[in-house]
């Protein structure tokens, strides 16, 4: 009898005991509230969702829903905060939720808000496209820079049609000041060519349509009255389908003088131009349109002082007039031959000196 009384008090210890484990278990859900931003608001591309989260046995990560959908993201650390990149939703009114688990599997959802996605603004500034040149059995493509910050990358598409359908990516970089592609073609060829600027979200922008022709739609000689040799050194189409040359003229002098010629797009000239000093030899070798709308001609003159050829470099307004000029040089003869626009407004010019 004493035995069978001593088990029944341990079974009754037993059960005390585990009931008293029970009812200390931990079915205390955490309390989460979203501090930012605001219901109501309105946000585009990346925003981040913050909450505060609190637990009487701690807080295991915080996670976003929207729309009562799991979004896969979530926060384990404090302060929490949750990245969400609108741009892989469709612009319109979304819910968002902030769930928080606590270290005992209780969860808890925080209040509601309401945000409205809005892209429209957002996409990246689309570049344009110039004329395409035609030069060396190659096309020339160039397009302007993008200088948005969240800048990602360039695609230029190539397409047989005019609506850029049937269209092939030919080129693709994610260097902002690469706003130039050279391509092969043949003769008696034509294409579309379009730019695609996309930003760090992936949102895009298209540029306009612009085509390349290798055929040849004219011919066009041009020289002074002297009868003696006059020649072109540097082409370039301009940005309203034209064309600026530079070479050498004499014009009716002994020594020859820096030539500049501005053509419409069929080759027919508009308007000229003659650098030089009496008595002495200035030639041109290079030209282009800058970014400002203006020519920069790179020539090489010869010195008052000792006969010997400096480079000289000359900016002039978009009618071939005003602006300013320089001369590079020291005592031994120096010959420009080429010359690039840098991206601060610079030149970098190349050539030798007989040094």
């Amino acid at each position: 009898y004493d035995m069978k009384r001593l088990s029944l008090i341990s079974l009754i210890v037993g059960l005390l005991f585990i009931l008293s484990c029970e009812d200390k278990k931990d079915t205390t859900p955490p309390e989460v509230t979203i501090i930012s931003p605001q219901s109501g608001s309105t946000v585009n591309e990346m925003i981040k969702v913050t909450c505060m989260s609190t637990d009487n046995k701690g807080v295991e990560k915080v996670e976003l829903w929207i729309d009562g959908v799991n979004s896969g993201l979530t926060d384990d650390s404090e302060p929490y905060s949750i990245e969400w990149i609108t741009t892989t939703y469709t612009d319109g009114n979304y819910t968002l939720v902030v769930r928080s688990y606590d270290t005992s599997g209780n969860e808890g959802d925080s209040d509601p808000i309401t945000l409205t996605v809005d892209n429209t603004g957002s996409n990246p500034t689309s570049v344009t496209l110039s004329s395409i040149t035609y030069q060396n059995d190659s096309f020339y493509i160039f397009w302007s820079q993008n200088n948005d910050d969240d800048f990602s990358s360039y695609k230029l598409y190539e397409s047989m049609s005019d609506d850029m359908s049937g269209q092939t990516m030919i080129y693709e970089t994610d260097v902002k000041t690469d706003t130039t592609y050279v391509t092969d073609i043949g003769e008696n060829e034509k294409r579309y060519y379009q730019v695609v600027v996309e930003d760090v979200w992936g949102l895009q922008s298209i540029s306009n349509i612009e085509y390349g022709n290798s055929n040849t739609t004219f011919v066009n000689t041009f020289g002074g009255v002297s009868g003696d040799s006059d020649y072109g050194r540097s082409g370039h189409q301009t940005n309203d389908g034209g064309y600026i040359i530079t070479g050498r003229v004499r014009n009716n002098n002994v020594y020859p003088d820096m030539w500049l010629i501005k053509t419409n797009s069929k080759g027919t000239k508009q308007w000229d131009n003659i650098y030089g000093s009496p008595g002495l030899k200035d030639i041109g070798v290079f030209t282009k349109q800058t970014s400002d709308g203006g020519i920069i001609l790179l020539g090489n003159t010869q010195s008052t002082d000792n006969g010997k050829y400096d480079y000289w470099l000359r900016k002039t307004n978009s009618e071939g007039n005003d602006g300013w000029s320089r001369t590079i040089g020291g005592v031994d003869d120096e010959e420009s031959h080429y010359l690039q626009e840098t991206t601060d407004g610079g030149f970098i010019i190349v050539g030798y000196t007989r040094s």
